[in-house]
């Protein structure tokens, strides 16, 4: 069954013609786009449709029209093996447009793309084993009915009608606007305004740094910390292969091998070396920001109060098992004590309730000889932890004993350079 040709039956339900395809893809974004393609050059003798419910293709890329929206990751892996990427490597949603639609084009994709076209449902036939679908049409609000034998969705994450918005209270007496990045207002003007972004992935991450020069102020609420690297939007190994006039094809699958081995080495150093890597992103950063900024320092606030971060290496469930346990050798070197004193005070204590008994007198040691006049932790608990101090305290008296030793024995400004 050639590319161009549909068959047409009775639908199980009535008369209604069904057009029937043996691969029926789901989105006309990156992914629908990208199995089109393969399909096409893959399975020549196989027929498929793209079902679309916006009026063009780009998916996520048409749907998002907030300030500076662009990648969250490189080209060289995001985008087509079949089609080199040659621009910088965070791109812009309209720089991925155009890729996706000279895509299209190159190899004649669009006689396979229908847009407009909105499930409305999709139910297996075992007995005919085929999936069937009731699909209408956005302008003339049409039904129509598909099947086909292989149901491939690429429709991503989102729900492009409407973005998810969590209500709270209070909100409907808040004077300002609050606006839904998937339904960002077309014009809208921030110029001069105080702006909170809720939330630190990739959409806040974006948005912050395009909305900073017009606003007045511009404040990142968070849950919970994400780490950031800095750096320019640049490949230099991409950039030296093409001044040796190395062919795209061969440019495009060696940067891309590169970028998924350091992001490979990244994610283990990451699970096995977890300070080592929060050190060198604060490293990175501090460039930019002025002396004496407290960077670190609620990052590494719970650093101490977990007797695990000492350890490296997976302990057995059932015991801690400090005899296989080895010290971070970066803390050793700093604090060369720390190592006997955790190991004798553990010792005995083989048992997961020990080691959070231990866990939970160090907070309680930590936040009242330390922290308790600490604007910062005060304000950490409150918004974060929604808690004050005195039921933050933990009583629990062999952790304590254990953190006084330590104290003692070095001291607080020991314990500054573990917080």
């Amino acid at each position: 069954m050639g590319n161009s040709k549909t068959t047409e039956h009775s639908a199980a339900s009535g008369t209604d013609l069904t057009e029937h395809f043996d691969v029926l893809i789901v989105g006309a974004g990156i992914s629908g786009i990208g199995g089109a393609y393969h399909l096409q050059d893959q399975c020549p003798d196989k027929s498929f449709v793209v079902l679309e419910a916006q009026d063009s293709f780009g998916g996520t890329w048409r749907t998002h029209k907030y300030p500076g929206i662009r990648s969250d990751s490189d080209l060289y892996t995001f985008g087509y093996r079949f089609k080199p990427w040659t621009s910088a490597p965070i791109a812009t949603a309209a720089e991925i447009t155009k890729y996706m639609g000279e895509v299209i084009e190159e190899n004649k994709l669009a006689t396979h793309v229908r847009y407009g076209h909105v499930i409305s449902s999709a139910s297996w036939s075992t007995e005919e084993k085929m999936w069937q679908l009731v699909v209408t049409v956005n302008e003339t609000k049409e039904e129509l009915n598909f099947s086909c034998n292989f149901l491939w969705m690429c429709q991503g994450y989102y729900r492009h009608s409407e973005g998810y918005t969590p209500s709270w209270p209070g909100v409907e007496d808040f004077k300002g606007d609050i606006i839904h990045p998937q339904t960002w207002p077309e014009n809208f003007d921030y110029t001069g305004k105080k702006v909170v972004v809720i939330g630190s992935g990739a959409t806040a991450a974006t948005l912050i740094p395009a909305m900073a020069e017009k606003c007045s102020h511009i404040t990142m609420l968070q849950r919970s910390p994400t780490y950031f690297a800095t750096g320019r939007n640049a490949i230099e190994v991409a950039d030296m292969l093409r001044e040796l006039e190395i062919p795209e094809e061969w440019v495009h699958e060696i940067v891309r091998k590169k970028i998924l081995l350091e992001q490979e080495k990244i994610a283990q150093m990451s699970r096995e070396h977890p300070e080592l890597v929060k050190a060198e992103l604060f490293k990175g950063i501090k460039q930019f920001l002025p002396d004496e900024f407290p960077i670190a320092k609620r990052a590494n606030l719970f650093f101490i109060l977990n007797p695990e971060n000492f350890i490296l290496g997976t302990l057995p469930s059932d015991q801690m098992a400090t005899k296989e346990g080895k010290i971070d050798t970066k803390l050793s070197e700093m604090i060369p004590q720390l190592s006997d004193i955790y190991r004798r005070w553990l010792k005995p204590r083989q048992d997961q309730y020990s080691a959070m008994t231990v866990i939970q007198g160090m907070a309680s040691f930590v936040i009242r000889n330390i922290l308790k006049d600490d604007p910062d932790f005060k304000n950490y608990l409150s918004v974060f932890k929604g808690m004050d101090l005195i039921s933050f305290h933990a009583q629990k008296n062999v952790g304590i004993n254990f953190t006084e030793e330590i104290f003692e024995k070095l001291g607080k400004d020991s314990f500054k350079k573990l917080i």
